[in-house]
């Protein structure tokens, strides 16, 4: 009896041992799932790396073309209005430097036709409402910064040309017209700091996107009057209380949501 006794005592000892894995050099189970863990946790930390330096990258590269657009877009406009300012310096009429104006106001609308052109992009690509809620965030946010970004560079662009109408009427008061322009290029200004907040309200919710749809709505190429219509307008009585002491907006120093 005692003999079986220790027999069965082995036995139970051994099956212990065998479901714990407890023989020597074998690891236990909880030791190989924190194994497979960590292993799982390392190629993640490196994919997580290799998919930051890519972010990184993209984010260099649209900041440089931001940049170049940017340049771009103040020496076509320093080139528009030096033609400008040799034609007034020469005392010519309106009438005849009216094709270099002309020049000039499609410079200004081609801005706007560029920034629309984007935006298009983007609405088309998230028109389809089960789409974007499918989008990872962070590809989401990216897109949005793209986008945000090329309404800065026109903004910027509308400013430096308000900038240089600022330095023709200064030194001619009297062509009425440019205080016109002016009017003109302040308004789309406004309107591009409506959109970029839309865009940064767009960043925490995505549903905003009907509310960013109707801003780009309001910006036309036709908002920067064309000769034909600066003519007019100037010819009527006191038109110039309605253009006086114009201002191009300024950005928000603390803009909510910033992307």
């Amino acid at each position: 009896m005692g003999l079986k006794n220790s027999k069965d005592s082995k036995n139970s000892k051994h099956a212990s041992q065998l479901k714990k894995g407890a023989y020597p050099g074998t690891p236990t189970a909880d030791g190989s799932e924190n194994e497979l863990f960590q292993k799982v946790l390392h190629e993640q930390n490196v994919k997580n790396a290799k998919q930051l330096e890519i972010v990184k990258a993209e984010r260099k590269r649209k900041q440089e073309r931001f940049e170049a657009e940017l340049r771009k877009m103040k020496e076509e406009s320093r080139k528009r209005i030096e033609v400008l300012l040799k034609c007034i310096m020469a005392r010519h009429r309106f009438e005849e430097q009216e094709q270099n104006w002309k020049d000039w106001i499609l410079g200004c609308r081609q801005n706007i036709v560029q920034l629309l052109r984007r935006w298009a992009d983007f609405a088309e690509e998230h028109e389809d409402w089960r789409r974007i809620e499918k989008i990872e965030h962070q590809e989401f946010l990216r897109e949005l910064s793209y986008l945000s970004g090329c309404v800065m560079i026109t903004y910027n662009a509308m400013q430096y040309d308000f900038e240089y109408l600022e330095e023709i009427e200064e030194k001619f008061p009297a062509a009425s017209f440019v205080k016109v322009l002016k009017k003109c290029i302040a308004d789309c200004g406004q309107l591009l700091l409506d959109i970029y907040s839309s865009i940064q309200n767009l960043k925490v919710e995505k549903s905003n996107l009907e509310s960013l749809r109707k801003k780009f709505e309001k910006l036309r190429p036709d908002l920067i009057f064309s000769t034909s219509q600066l003519r007019r307008i100037c010819m009527e009585s006191d038109f110039e209380k309605d253009y006086e002491n114009i201002k191009f907006p300024s950005i928000p120093q603390t803009t909510p949501h910033e992307l």
